[in-house]
C-alpha cells in the first residue's frame, strides 16, 4: 500500500505541475501582445484585426480559451500555427528529434567526462591534475553558453576551418553545440562526483581495497564508484532535463533546427499554439525525467526500499 501510495502522489505531484506550467504559459503568451495586429497588413484597418483576432478564436472570453486549450492540450491537439499555418504538434514533432538528439550527445559528454574526471581528481587530491581539473571546472561553470558558442565558432569553424558554423549536418556539427551546451553540466557533475568520491575514500571498504594493492583504476570503478551513485544520479538527472530546456540559445546561435529554435521565432511571431505546444513538450520531459530519477534513486538506495516496505 506504501508502495501504491508513493506512486500516486509522484503522479499527482507531475500532474499538478504540469497545469501549472500550462497555466503559466498561456498567461504570459497573451501578455507579450496581440497576434492579431502582427499579422494584419501594414496599416490595416481595425475592422480587418478584429476579422482575424475572430479567425484565430482571441476574440473569445480568455477562460473559455483557457479551458479549451487544457480540454485540447489532453488529446494532443495544440491547434494551428498562425505563422507556419500548419499544426502546431506536427510541427513540434519535427523538431523534437534535432533537440533530443543534442540534448543526449550533450549529456553523455557531461555525464561520462564529468563522473571520470571527478574520479580521477579525487584519486590525486591536491595535486597539479586535481588542481587542473578544477580550474577546469570553475571555468566551465562561470562562462555562459551565449557567450562560449560564439568563441567557439570564431576559434573553432572560422579560424580552424574544424567544424561547420551552424546547421545540422554530420557529426561534426554536433562538436561545438555538444560543447557549448554541456560544459556547464559537465563541471556540476564533476564538483559532485569529486566531492562524493572524497567522502568514500575513508571508508573502510576502500581502505580494504587499497590495503589488497589494487590499482587506482580498478579501485575506483568497483568502490569508490558504487558508492557515489546516488548523488551522481540525482544531479545526472537533473542535468539531463535542464540541458533540454536549455538548449534554446544554443540552438538559435547555431541555427539548429530544435524546439528552442522553433520556439524563439514562434514567440517573435506570437503564435500561441506552437508557444504553447513547446512548452508542454518542456514540461513533459522535465516532469518524466525527475519522475525517473526518484525511481532510480529507489532502486540505487536500499534504505528507501526499506522504508517502503516498513
Amino acid at each position: 500500500m506504501n508502495v501504491v501510495r508513493r506512486v500516486a502522489l509522484i503522479l499527482v505531484s507531475a500532474i499538478v505541475s504540469l497545469v501549472g506550467v500550462l497555466t503559466l504559459v498561456f498567461v504570459l503568451a497573451r501578455l507579450s501582445g496581440d497576434p492579431a495586429k502582427l499579422m494584419a497588413p501594414p496599416n490595416a484597418p481595425q475592422s480587418q484585426i478584429d476579422l482575424t483576432r475572430a479567425q484565430l478564436g482571441l476574440d473569445r472570453p480568455l477562460i473559455r480559451q483557457y479551458g479549451s486549450f487544457l480540454r485540447d492540450a489532453v488529446h494532443g491537439d495544440f491547434g494551428k500555427s498562425y505563422y507556419w499555418h500548419q499544426s502546431a504538434a506536427s510541427l513540434v514533432w519535427d523538431h523534437l528529434p534535432s533537440t533530443l538528439a543534442l540534448a543526449a550527445v550533450a549529456a553523455t559528454f557531461a555525464i561520462i567526462l564529468g563522473v571520470g574526471a571527478g574520479l580521477v581528481a579525487s584519486s590525486y587530491r591536491g595535486r597539479l591534475p586535481d588542481r587542473v581539473m578544477m580550474t577546469g571546472s570553475l571555468v566551465g561553470q562561470a562562462v555562459p553558453a551565449f557567450w562560449m558558442a560564439p568563441v567557439l565558432i570564431l576559434l573553432v569553424s572560422v579560424k580552424l576551418g574544424w567544424t561547420p558554423t551552424g546547421g545540422m549536418n554530420g557529426w561534426r556539427s554536433f562538436v561545438l553545440p555538444m560543447i557549448a551546451l554541456g560544459s556547464f553540466q559537465l563541471a556540476v557533475i564533476f564538483r559532485i562526483t569529486r566531492a562524493s568520491a572524497l567522502e568514500v575514500q575513508s571508508q573502510d571498504h576502500v581502505r580494504l581495497g587499497r590495503a589488497k594493492g589494487l590499482g587506482k583504476g580498478r579501485l575506483a570503478i568497483s568502490h569508490i564508484l558504487p558508492s557515489t551513485a546516488l548523488p551522481v544520479i540525482t544531479v545526472a538527472g537533473l542535468s539531463v532535463a535542464s540541458l533540454i530546456g536549455g538548449s534554446v540559445i544554443v540552438e538559435r546561435i547555431f541555427s539548429w533546427p530544435g524546439l528552442g529554435n522553433l520556439m524563439i521565432d514562434a514567440v517573435e511571431q506570437r503564435d500561441f499554439p506552437v508557444v504553447q505546444a513547446i512548452a508542454v513538450v518542456y514540461a513533459v520531459a522535465f516532469i518524466t525525467i525527475n519522475t525517473l530519477v526518484d525511481l532510480l534513486y529507489e532502486l540505487a538506495d536500499p534504505r528507501t526500499r526499506t522504508a517502503v516496505v516498513r
